[in-house]
């Protein structure tokens, strides 16, 4: 797999666009990906932290050669310290610590730490946010992979898409058509609303309150939502109990589906019709 940060050694320059994917590279440059051009026109390379930390020194990360046929004319000892000024080229645009007033609207490959004031719209698509970053909004259809650290968000909405937020994170609110997968670790949410839909919390995530057509897929572990309303729907997982459903605050239309204990929770003033196995809803209308 492609990772950070990629490029295609080429024997008269380096190139490294934003993404990492190297059969895109190749297909950009209008080189065949087959033995021959392996061979004689390109080299895969790698060029990552070896800690894993993308804000770490450029001049420590490891070089990977991601193929086993290489052309005569590259040799590593050559061709690294051009890999690791071009990452840094790279990276002066793309990885940001400690910038007050930063403003993404497009591209890709983000990283960010330490920032404030940050602003993420458009179809930006950022990588992780981490440290004590302080971002105000997450809009557009803007992509975040990991919101972490004791990053703070103010607002995720839109239609952005954010893979985890976890670590200590804290994220004032959600909502829009925005789109969650992961809230866990000890992240700290204090509103889900709109129409915002979120797959999974767990671990010691804690919510404040989920309003409005919201929809939490699963939840469990030690995780806690203080208060459900508007018609938001939560269900927990099928799998594993959530050791704190007991406390969950249920008002107006909101629906809490009990998949380990088979029972649905519903406040409000909707009527209950019980459905048999293999009727269908107009037959138990009619009983």
């Amino acid at each position: 797999m492609c990772k950070l940060k990629s490029a295609i050694a080429l024997k008269d320059r380096i190139f490294m666009p934003d993404y990492d994917s190297h059969s895109d590279m190749l297909k950009e440059l209008g080189i065949e990906d087959d033995f021959i051009g392996a061979s004689k026109k390109f080299v895969r390379v790698e060029l990552s932290p070896a800690d894993g930390d993308p804000f770490s020194d450029i001049d420590t990360w490891a070089l990977k050669v991601d193929q086993d046929i290489r052309p005569d004319w590259f040799s590593e000892e050559e061709y690294k310290p051009k890999i690791v000024e071009a990452v840094k080229a790279w990276a002066k645009n793309h990885i940001f610590v400690g910038i007050d007033g930063l403003k993404l609207n497009t591209g890709t490959n983000y990283y960010i730490k330490d920032c404030k004031n940050v602003e993420i719209g458009g179809s930006a698509q950022v990588e992780n946010i981490g440290g004590s970053a302080q971002v105000e909004n997450i809009c557009g259809s803007a992509q975040v992979e990991n919101i972490g650290g004791s990053a703070q968000v103010k607002y995720i909405g839109g239609s952005a898409q954010v893979e985890n937020i976890g670590g200590s994170a804290q994220v004032e609110y959600i909502c829009g058509s925005a789109q969650v997968k992961y809230i866990c670790g000890s992240a700290q949410v204090e509103n889900i609303g709109g129409s915002a839909q979120v797959k999974y919390i767990g671990g010691s995530a804690q919510v404040e309150y989920i309003c409005g057509s919201a929809q939490v897929e699963y939840i469990c572990g030690s995780a806690q939502v203080k208060k459900a309303s508007g018609v938001s729907v939560i269900c927990s997982s099928q799998y594993t109990k959530w050791k704190n459903a007991g406390s969950l605050i249920l008002c107006e239309n909101a629906t809490f589906k009990d998949n380990v204990g088979k029972v649905i929770y519903q406040s409000g003033d909707y009527k209950l019709i019980h459905v048999e196995s293999g009727k269908s809803i107009g037959e138990a209308n009619a009983e």
